[in-house]
């Protein structure tokens, strides 16, 4: 279980924000690699044994960070998707929408795009999977129910090829996907074809 899943005091919370806020603060001004937990504590203004009490180590600070912007982040995409009323342009604005906001957050955008080890800690850690099903699941099961996705594609499975794209968007520059009408074409050429029920 997650320092921020848990059940908590509140002098326990106001610890783990402290540690989660100067966590963040040095990832964008550092980058992820240069970032150890000695510098975290130090910039929390804590004892290292007191960060430890709650992050057992890098890697589970950079999996709490991206967990709280990414349930900022969904609060302001999901309710603009209700308008949306196709499976098809709803994946495709979802995934348009998530790559502007982590664009425009200077955590997440450090995060992602500076250190590529990162992304494979985002990729292999269940935790921001399990978030990201637990956002989505609702939408999807509704589409799901109404025929709108392909039999044979699963929740998981859709949840884990968007990360995917997200990351690899915004990794891997392309002239394919230079601009936002070019990634929306792609995406409506390649991702959902695959996706979407034809029935």
């Amino acid at each position: 279980m997650s320092a921020e899943t848990a059940v908590v005091s509140p002098q326990a919370q106001a610890y783990i924000d402290q540690a989660l806020n100067a966590a963040a603060g040095c990832f964008r001004s550092q980058g992820v690699r240069q970032t150890n937990m000695a510098d975290v504590a130090r910039a929390a203004n804590m004892a290292r044994s007191t960060l430890y009490k709650y992050f057992k180590d890098r890697d589970e600070l950079v999996v709490s960070v991206i967990e709280r912007e990414a349930l900022a982040m969904a609060e302001e995409i999901l309710p603009s998707l209700q308008k949306y009323h196709s499976i098809e342009t709803m994946m495709v604005e979802s995934i348009l929408l998530a790559l502007d906001k982590i664009e425009s957050n200077p955590t997440l955008s450090t995060i992602v795009k500076r250190d590529t080890s990162s992304n494979q800690l985002l990729l292999a850690t269940d935790r921001i999977f399990k978030l990201c099903i637990e956002m989505a699941r609702p939408g999807l099961e509704q589409v799901r129910a109404e025929g709108g996705l392909n039999e044979g594609v699963t929740i998981e499975q859709l949840v884990d090829w968007a990360l995917r794209i997200l990351i690899s968007f915004l990794t891997i520059p392309s002239e394919a996907a230079s601009t936002e009408a070019k990634k929306r074409s792609l995406l409506n050429a390649m991702l959902v074809p695959a996706l979407v029920s034809k029935g």
